[in-house]
């Protein structure tokens, strides 16, 4: 496993998700298989990626997204997955809400529950670990892919437990 990192120049026409073929069945071959899960488009800001097979072809999907700035609750029941669970405390809205791709995420010491099940992989926006007085463990099967790193401040302790994807220049935890 591991994160398919795509670079994208250009723009995108305007509305919400556009498919782009890579790879052509017409040049004498078929893709077959699954494709990876954890994908990043690097050059356009505000997408979602993921691949797909269809036809003997593999197409990148990008979709545009406002990301949403999240606080961990827990309170459902400790996983952070991506649509599955209202596990986080939309800050625009004030209401609980699902994670989805590109979202920003914050663990502080509102978190009802410090044990984090990442059960796949997971593509947040940012990812900030700010607690002083709450120990964060994350762990699972899955893992936080992308671009955006961890930023770890304050003095609660954060464990890793996940083996995590970050690509090109985030590839490490920075602790501010």
């Amino acid at each position: 496993s591991g994160v398919v990192i795509i670079n994208v120049s250009g723009s995108l026409p305007i509305g919400p998700s556009f498919s782009y073929l890579l790879i052509s069945p017409d040049a004498g071959g078929q893709v077959s298989g699954t494709p990876p899960s954890a994908v990043a488009v690097n050059g356009i800001s505000n997408v979602a990626g993921s691949l797909s097979i269809s036809n003997g072809g593999l197409y990148l999907t990008v979709t545009n997204y406002t990301p949403k700035n999240l606080e961990w609750s827990g309170a459902v029941n400790g996983n952070w997955d991506n649509t599955a669970n209202t596990n986080w405390f939309d800050t625009d809205t004030s209401g609980l809400t699902n994670f989805y791709t590109l979202d920003n995420v914050t663990f502080d010491d509102t978190g009802v529950n410090n044990l984090v099940n990442i059960p796949d992989a997971v593509q947040p926006s940012l990812t900030t670990v700010s607690a002083d007085s709450v120990n964060y463990t994350f762990s699972g099967p899955g893992g936080i892919t992308g671009t955006a790193g961890l930023t770890k401040n304050n003095n609660g302790t954060l464990t890793i437990q996940t083996t995590n994807g970050y690509a090109g220049a985030a590839e490490s935890v920075v602790y501010a």
